[in-house]
C-alpha cells in the first residue's frame, strides 16, 4: 500500500472543492493520502473519521453529512461490492 501521495496544487483553484464547507474542504484533502492503491476508503463514517480527523472535534454525524456534500460535489464515488 503506498505511504505517500502527492496533491497538485490546482486542487486549491477547484470549484468542486470550493463549493464544500471548510470542514468538508479539509476532510476531503486530508484523506487522500489515507486511500489504497486503488484510491479507494472505507464507507463507514466512523472508521473513515477516526482515520482522517482524529483529533477534529466533530460528531460521527456531522463527519457523515460533510462526507455526503462531498460525494454530491462528485469528487467520491460510492462502490459497492
Amino acid at each position: 500500500m503506498a505511504q505517500k501521495r502527492m496533491i497538485d496544487k490546482k486542487i486549491s483553484v477547484s470549484e468542486q472543492v470550493a463549493d464544500l464547507p471548510i470542514e468538508a474542504q479539509l476532510i476531503f484533502t486530508w484523506s487522500i493520502p489515507h486511500s489504497d492503491d486503488l484510491g479507494l476508503l472505507p464507507r463507514s463514517a466512523r472508521t473513515l473519521k477516526a482515520m482522517v480527523v482524529p483529533m477534529l472535534d466533530m460528531t460521527v454525524e456531522d463527519f457523515g453529512n460533510h462526507l455526503e456534500a462531498i460525494v454530491r460535489q462528485g469528487l467520491y464515488s460510492v462502490y459497492q461490492h
